[in-house]
């Protein structure tokens, strides 16, 4: 028999409960973490090319289960937004609620 006012589920069942909702909220992607910003890394001494900004901050996403796809269609989904632009500057990306998410200034590369 209970003890009136006793909890019948226990503390570590609630807190059980509570980091199991806490990991499938996550898994199913309400989280944002920063995965970083893009450039390039080199020893050599490289040219740079001339780059004509284009406007202001654009941002794209991909929402595609294809993990090798979702980078070329977040960046095309920005650049739509810029016309003239074929290139990205300054730009980062994020994960957010299973989109990839790049943000950056739309340049156009001059050869």
């Amino acid at each position: 028999m209970r003890k009136r006012g006793s909890d019948p589920m226990g503390r570590g069942r609630r807190a059980a409960l509570a980091a199991a909702l806490s990991l499938v909220l996550f898994a199913l992607g309400c989280a944002t973490y920063d995965r970083g910003t893009l450039s390039v890394a080199t020893t050599a001494v490289l040219q740079m090319p001339d780059l004509v900004v284009m406007g202001d901050a654009v941002e794209g996403r991909s929402c595609t289960r294809a993990l090798e796809n979702r980078m070329r269609l977040a960046i095309e989904d920005a650049l739509a937004d810029a016309p003239g632009a074929n290139a990205l500057a300054n730009a980062s990306t994020t994960f957010e609620r299973l989109c990839m998410v790049i943000r950056g200034t739309p340049v156009q590369i001059v050869r």
